[in-house]
C-alpha cells in the first residue's frame, strides 16, 4: 500500500486524479483484458490485444499504460525498442496480467468485474456529473442528465447496464456481507429484511451465518 499524502498539494492532486483510476478500471474491465491476458503471466503486444478487443490501438495502448500504474497490468519492453518510430514501439510494447488485473477477469470468483464497472455506466457517471447542478437546485443528478426520477428508472431502460449493476451489488454483497454476519449479533431479530437487496445475497449470508435466530 502507497504512504499517505502528507504534502496538501500532493494530496489534492491525487483527489483530482481519481477519476481517472474509475475510469480506466471501469472501461478495462468492460473491453475483457483481463480475459484475453489469462493465464496471468502470459505477455501481449497492444497490437495483439487491440486486434482481440476490436478496439484502437493508440488509444487502448494509453489505457494500458495507465492501468499500469493501476496495478492491474505490468509493461514490458518489446523487441522493437531501438526503433525510431514511436507507434512501431508502441506496438511492440507487451502487457502481462497482474493478479490485481485477475480480479477483473469474467471468471473471477468475486465477480468482482461488475462491480468496478457498475460507478463508470452512464446511469452513474453522467447524473454524477451533475452534481454542481444538484447542489444548487436540489434535483437529482438522473433527473437532469436524464430526466429520470431515479436510478432504476434508467436501469430498467438498459438490459445490460441492468445487469451489470446487479452482478456489481451482488459481487459488493458476498464481501460486506460476510463481515455484517459476523459483525452483528441477529439472535435478537425476528425479521431480516435487505431494501432494494436485489438477488437477496446479503440476507443469504446472515441466515446462513445465523441459522435458526432469525
Amino acid at each position: 500500500m502507497a504512504a499517505p499524502l502528507t504534502d496538501p498539494v500532493s494530496g489534492v492532486q491525487d483527489l483530482i486524479a481519481s477519476w481517472v483510476r474509475v475510469k480506466v478500471t471501469y472501461v478495462f474491465a468492460r473491453l475483457g483484458v483481463a480475459d484475453v491476458l489469462q493465464p496471468t503471466g502470459t505477455a501481449k503486444t497492444c497490437k495483439e490485444l487491440a486486434s482481440q478487443l476490436e478496439a484502437h490501438e493508440d488509444s487502448l495502448y494509453r489505457v494500458l499504460r495507465t492501468a499500469g500504474q493501476l496495478g492491474l497490468v505490468r509493461e514490458e519492453a518489446g523487441d522493437n525498442e531501438a526503433d525510431t518510430d514511436m507507434y512501431a514501439v508502441r506496438g511492440g510494447r507487451r502487457f502481462v496480467l497482474t493478479p490485481m488485473g485477475e480480479v477483473l477477469k469474467e471468471d473471477h470468483p468475486t465477480q468482482f468485474k461488475y462491480f468496478s464497472m457498475v460507478w463508470g455506466l452512464p446511469a452513474h457517471a453522467d447524473s454524477q456529473n451533475k452534481l454542481f447542478e444538484t447542489v444548487k437546485t436540489g434535483q437529482p443528478g438522473c433527473k437532469l442528465a436524464f430526466g429520470a426520477d431515479h436510478l432504476f428508472q434508467l436501469l430498467d431502460k438498459d438490459p445490460m447496464e441492468h445487469e451489470v449493476f446487479n452482478q456489481g451489488m451482488t459481487a459488493h454483497s458476498n464481501i460486506q456481507g460476510k463481515i455484517i454476519a459476523a459483525s452483528y449479533d441477529f439472535s435478537k431479530c425476528k425479521k431480516v429484511v435487505d431494501v432494494g437487496g436485489s438477488k437477496g445475497t446479503l440476507v443469504q449470508l446472515i441466515l446462513d451465518a445465523h441459522p435458526g435466530e432469525c
